[in-house]
């Protein structure tokens, strides 16, 4: 898992540590990250209430072994971790090329707008990283390694988040699927953006 990420104004790194997601940090989330996200209605993670997330992956996808997970900032000297991406996957899911393979599906990723975070006094502007998102991804694929599932991932671009979400996937390395495409077993959720 990743230990670092790049700072963003370039001047180092920062620490980093990936956690299972746990009540504490979803506390955390909703009172000072959620309200910054919801400050923007065209985030495709406005709204979003991961105490529900959770339980509904643990309800629906209880099978296909869902978990939670937190990166956070570390601040080792003050003991204190602050989050700044969350993602829930499930880690046993028919792998969206071929059905008859086994991926991790990447149901949630959200991350922190860190320049509002510094603005209102959660970040220093030393601790204020870049590529939150790819590490969130990291996350999804480290999981799928270790299942063994050859780092096969799958997700569902939200249609809140248009053509950039999509772009941003395939900047990844992420493949659009065919609009028709199905997401494997439950629901008929379609592929494409």
């Amino acid at each position: 898992m990743l230990a670092l990420l790049p700072r963003e104004d370039g001047a180092g790194t920062v620490k980093i540590r990936v956690s299972r997601l746990t009540v504490r940090h979803i506390e955390w989330w909703d009172q000072h990250i959620q309200p910054l996200i919801d400050a923007v209605p065209t985030r495709p993670d406005a709204g979003w209430d991961w105490r529900m997330i959770g339980l509904m992956c643990s309800v629906l996808g209880a099978s296909q072994a869902p978990v939670g997970y937190a990166v956070g900032i570390e601040r080792a000297e003050e003991d204190q971790f602050v989050p700044i991406t969350l993602v829930q996957i499930v880690r046993r899911y028919p792998h969206l090329g071929d059905h008859r393979k086994r991926a991790v599906f990447l149901w949630y990723l959200s991350t922190a707008p860190v320049k509002e975070m510094v603005h209102h006094g959660l970040l220093s502007s030393k601790e204020v990283p870049k590529r939150n998102g790819v590490a969130g991804l990291d996350v999804a694929v480290t999981e799928a390694i270790r299942m063994g599932w050859k780092g096969r991932v799958g997700t569902h671009a939200d249609p809140k988040g248009s053509a950039d979400l999509v772009f941003w996937y395939r900047k990844q390395g992420m493949v659009l699927l065919d609009k028709t495409a199905k997401l494997g077993i439950g629901p008929n959720v379609s592929g494409g953006a």
